[in-house]
């Protein structure tokens, strides 16, 4: 059941990289996604409104829409994703101005009657707040709020619900009042995250951060346990002391120290792709305990001028446990997961960037290549000849990517078969489900010459075989794909 205690919209420009969904599984940072599948019975409901009386007439009803989109007399607006964050739900709307003039849209909440608000399937319904270009803006105070809409740019809205119970997978419904009229959507899917640690009892509200856990040793009375943190940006967290709890198998808590490189007042700055070590010393542990049941670490993170509070929970750690970053460990309670993940972004695989030139590539990077070769290769166009100049990374002797070379720079990045441990900010790798591709991204498909259809989003292209279409060249819902269809490359 939802218990929201606050809810945040924010509004930004497509294009602007909302930093919440890098990597994680990483990040990107999901188990069994469930990206926003097609309801059959959805409704979308205008009703025009005013501030000294509400009516509402029949012809002001839209047709319902299994997409989840909306018109008002302005502006275009449509659910584009639904994803759990921790406790949080974040709905992304898409905004879009279709007009040819730039145009202001204004959100209004009547707080006596709450016209904006979300509900559970009990009925339950909660308020709404907004973040408008940056800053929090209560609507109990301030009941008009105006957003910038220019003319064909997608702009997006985030709705954030707090204290969602995590049985909740649906939000029943959402009402909110733009431009005098308010626009529902229902039955809005809630997106779970992709695992992001290492061993089995490790668990990160955060799909912001990989949390890996390395090693719990003792030394005399104390423990040190090791773990490292990988965010999919840069990105500030900060340690809530007073809540961190170290508790054993009777119940017995203890004292404890946490450390991190550059940490102040225990705030810390973590650097995209880059493990930040974290080491926590549990003090005074007595030698007949071997195993510890909890370690509880909160953390928050701070979006759009509020704290959102994360939590890092670990359950039966035993002293000498051990992994490895990768995710291998020889503990028996831990699981075998895939090597480090990166992300494909900000114009960077790894330390592979687009501009750079080859000289400047490690002879090898951990979990990402363990080699590479420049190739070139001669083709023919329209019977003129012209060379094509890439270079090959490999991992165990499985092709990972190709960087495709111009002028002895890097201009494009290619992720090919060997490549699962790779996903952009969105969280899409090769082997990603073609369905849910579609449903998660409205793109225009095309067919290629080389057996393949593809689509962009105007920073990356995802490319699926043309032999798992069902009776179609050039798919235009999801279930022109097979059920097993997958996205085979995805070029950066």
């Amino acid at each position: 059941m939802l218990t929201v205690a606050a809810v945040v919209l924010a509004v930004m420009p497509q294009q602007a990289n909302a930093q919440f969904l890098k990597e994680l599984g990483k990040v990107l940072k999901d188990v069994g996604e469930e990206v926003l599948k097609d309801v059959t019975t959805p409704t979308t409901t205008t009703t025009t409104t005013s501030q000294a009386n509400k009516t509402t007439t029949k012809a002001q009803q839209s047709a319902s829409t299994s997409e989840h989109t909306a018109k008002n007399p302005k502006i275009q607006v449509k659910v584009a994703d639904c994803w759990r964050m921790g406790k949080y739900v974040w709905i992304q709307l898409t905004l879009n101005n279709q007009g040819e003039e730039d145009k202001t849209t204004e959100f209004y909440n009547d707080w006596q009657s709450n016209t904006t608000a979300v509900y559970d399937a009990n009925g339950g319904k909660y308020p709404l707040g907004f973040v408008v270009d940056g800053s929090f803006i209560n609507p109990v105070i301030t009941n008009f709020i105006s957003a910038r809409c220019p003319s064909g740019v997608p702009v997006k809205v985030y709705v954030i619900a707090s204290r969602v119970s995590q049985e909740t997978k649906t939000i029943k419904r959402l009402d909110f009042t733009m431009d005098q009229v308010v626009t529902t959507f229902r039955d809005i899917s809630i997106r779970e995250p992709q695992p992001n640690t290492n061993r089995l009892g490790l668990v990160c509200t955060s799909p912001n951060l990989l949390c890996y856990f390395k090693s719990c040793t003792r030394t005399g009375s104390d423990w040190t346990v090791t773990f490292t943190l990988t965010p999919g940006s840069d990105l500030s967290i900060h340690w809530i002391d007073n809540k961190i709890g170290i508790y054993d198998n009777e119940g017995n808590t203890y004292k404890w120290s946490l450390d991190m490189p550059n940490m102040s007042y225990g705030n810390v700055q973590l650097l995209s792709q880059t493990p930040g070590l974290l080491k926590l010393t549990v003090k005074d542990v007595p030698a007949s305990v071997t195993k510890l049941h909890t370690l509880l670490l909160p953390f928050s993170i701070n979006f759009f001028g509020r704290d959102f509070n994360f939590e890092i929970r670990m359950s039966g750690l035993a002293v000498g446990e051990k992994s490895e970053v990768s995710g291998e460990n020889t503990s028996a309670s831990a699981t075998n997961t895939s090597a480090t993940e990166y992300i494909l972004g900000n114009g960077k695989l790894g330390p592979i960037k687009k501009g750079a030139a080859a000289s400047t590539f490690p002879k090898q990077v951990e979990g990402l290549y363990d080699k590479f070769e420049s190739k070139k290769e001669e083709f023919y166009d329209n019977e003129e000849a012209y060379t094509a100049e890439y270079i090959d990374f490999t991992k165990a002797g499985k092709l990972v990517f190709r960087a495709n070379i111009d002028e002895g720079k890097v201009f494009s990045i290619c992720l090919l078969e060997g490549s699962s441990n790779i996903k952009t900010p969105d969280g899409i790798y090769v082997g990603y489900n073609a369905r849910e591709l579609f449903r998660k991204k409205k793109m225009e498909w095309e067919t290629y010459y080389e057996g393949d259809v593809f689509a962009s989003d105007g920073t990356y292209s995802y490319s699926v075989s043309s032999d798992d279409l069902i009776d179609t060249d050039i798919p235009q819902e999801a279930t022109d794909f097979k059920q097993n269809a997958k996205v085979t490359k995805i070029t950066y």
